[in-house]
């Protein structure tokens, strides 16, 4: 639960190895902070684990694949296993090769799932877990691109 003076006392991070991701968990961290690193297996992860630890809080890493929606469920039922959480950040996402995103249905359809349907799936799995807890904050970062769509990179921002 958020303390008196605002400070959460767990930390979900989906995308938990993007700068902004651990630029939050960063501003969070102390002794005894519980953070959930959600993202794929990486030495990235590790490593931002790694440097959590180091500050004082408890660590756990679970596996996200964006594009897997069959394991949503399961990825968020990893993430509340240690408790509640009291705020979670949605912050991943693709870029992709903008040139090649437009020609490439393919390609387009993975920047969809990732950028747009995964994050909408994974809020409406937290949503219905934070309504059951009664509390607790989600986060969904998002890029300017989809304020300012261009030509260059119109796949990308449209998802």
């Amino acid at each position: 639960m958020i303390n008196a003076v605002g400070a959460p006392q767990s930390l979900l991070l989906l995308g938990g190895t993007s700068d902004i991701a651990l630029a939050i968990a960063h501003r969070y961290a102390r002794t005894g902070l519980r953070i959930v690193l959600a993202a794929r297996p990486s030495e990235r992860r590790t490593a931002a684990a790694t440097d959590l630890k180091g500050l004082g809080c408890e660590v756990t890493e679970v596996d996200l694949d964006a594009r897997d929606h069959d394991s949503h469920a399961a990825t968020i039922d990893l993430a509340f296993a240690g408790g509640d959480i009291d705020i979670a950040v949605i912050a991943f996402g693709l870029l992709g090769d903008p040139e090649q995103a437009w020609q490439d249905p393919d390609l387009t359809l993975e920047l969809a799932e990732v950028n747009y349907a995964a994050p909408v799936h994974l809020g409406a799995l937290l949503g219905r877990r934070m309504q059951a807890q009664a509390h607790g904050w989600i986060v969904a970062l998002s890029s300017v691109a989809g304020e300012r769509i261009r030509r260059s990179n119109f796949v990308y921002g449209s998802t």
